[in-house]
């Protein structure tokens, strides 16, 4: 435990508007309401201390689903941050910044970034334990926040919040799209046109649940669920409130977005900049191999052997030379563009491209 003594949080509902204690609507849910209440604690770490009996109204403990009425005094008892059950391990780290809110984190290809069946150790997330000595609790727990995440074989850069508050703030700006992600890439073949946006649903794929898939609706059908001409334009997750995916799009798929442009045309690849509208699992995987111009290396979306037998005949020795020298995906989260979550300072971090696909590249290059 860090600490002794849980801190104790008061307030008074009040029914002035404009103020922030004076729920909105006559029968906003009391879970809600303490949600807007605190930045730095989330609606899920209220509702636990709702269930935990450590929030009361006017001595009596509620349930969440309770009005917040005009005049009740609220009272949290939030306990002490408990250690994680996790080990901290003492590995190196690629740190591109780092404040007493955050730190943005380069991470190494092969690296898993959370403890996983078959990952107990060795994670980005062991490693953080070990570096940040300043965490003051993520959920109740002295844990690193991830916001977003990277496959084990993709390198790049990470943000991660150190306390719930910033962490909260980083996965709305997420959320909202306010985090601008770039990756680089080298992909098989030339994509066409050069510079554009691949736009589909990525879901579990129908034929085997491990990978992801790219899905399009039926023709005709697109626009109709989108919306038609001069509508105000919705963000995804506000349209999948209200409706169900479009005929064609298995269920639990996900709209997603990948803006992307050519940097270099090779003899049988390309170097290409891509930057995420969503963020869905595998993205650019998926998109760049439903446009048949699958990533170098990917061993799990055709980027390997698969790949080669496309080539020409002429060209498969080509193809297997550069395998050999890339063998994981070509892909790197080189920048990452966000707001500071507490000064709102602009703020650009970027990590150069690893050894490995600097070598891919050299080889590509040496024609």
């Amino acid at each position: 435990m860090v600490g002794s003594k849980p801190e104790r949080r008061e307030l008074t509902v009040t029914s002035e508007p404009g103020l922030p204690t004076t729920p909105q609507g006559e029968r906003e849910r009391l879970d809600h309401y303490l949600g807007r209440q605190f930045g730095d604690l989330s609606r899920s770490r209220v509702e636990v201390l709702i269930k935990d009996g450590a929030v009361t109204v006017d001595g009596r403990k509620p349930k969440g689903s309770r009005p917040a009425t005009v005049g009740q005094v609220i009272i949290l008892l939030i306990p002490p941050a408990r250690e994680t059950w996790l080990e901290p391990e003492d590995i190196p780290l690629d740190i591109r910044y780092e404040d007493p809110h955050m730190v943005v984190v380069n991470k190494p290809p092969g690296m898993v970034v959370h403890p996983a069946p078959g990952h107990p150790s060795g994670t980005l997330v062991n490693a953080l334990l070990y570096h940040c000595r300043d965490l003051s609790g993520i959920g109740g727990v002295l844990r690193p926040g991830i916001v977003h995440r990277l496959d084990k074989d993709t390198s790049g850069l990470l943000v991660v919040a150190k306390n719930q508050a910033v962490h909260i703030s980083l996965s709305e700006a997420m959320k909202q799209r306010r985090i601008r992600r770039t990756y680089l890439a080298v992909v098989w073949g030339h994509p066409e046109p050069e510079e554009g946006a691949i736009e589909t649903w990525i879901g579990r794929s129908r034929g085997d649940r491990k990978r992801m898939a790219a899905y399009t609706p039926r023709h005709g059908l697109l626009e109709k669920r989108w919306g038609r001409p001069g509508e105000e334009e919705q963000t995804d997750e506000i349209v999948r409130e209200r409706a169900a995916v479009p005929p064609g799009v298995p269920h639990g798929a996900r709209h997603a977005v990948t803006r992307y442009r050519t940097l270099t045309h090779y003899d049988v690849a390309t170097s290409i900049e891509c930057t995420l509208e969503t963020g869905r699992t595998h993205q650019v995987r998926v998109h760049f191999l439903y446009r048949g111009h699958p990533v170098v290396g990917d061993p799990t979306y055709g980027g390997r052997h698969k790949a080669v037998r496309g080539l020409v005949p002429e060209q498969r020795a080509r193809g297997k030379s550069l395998l050999e020298v890339m063998p994981r995906q070509a892909l790197h989260a080189a920048r990452l563009q966000f707001d500071h979550p507490v000064s709102g300072e602009e703020m650009t971090v970027e990590a150069a491209l690893p050894e490995d696909i600097q070598r891919l590249i050299q080889q590509l290059a040496a024609t």
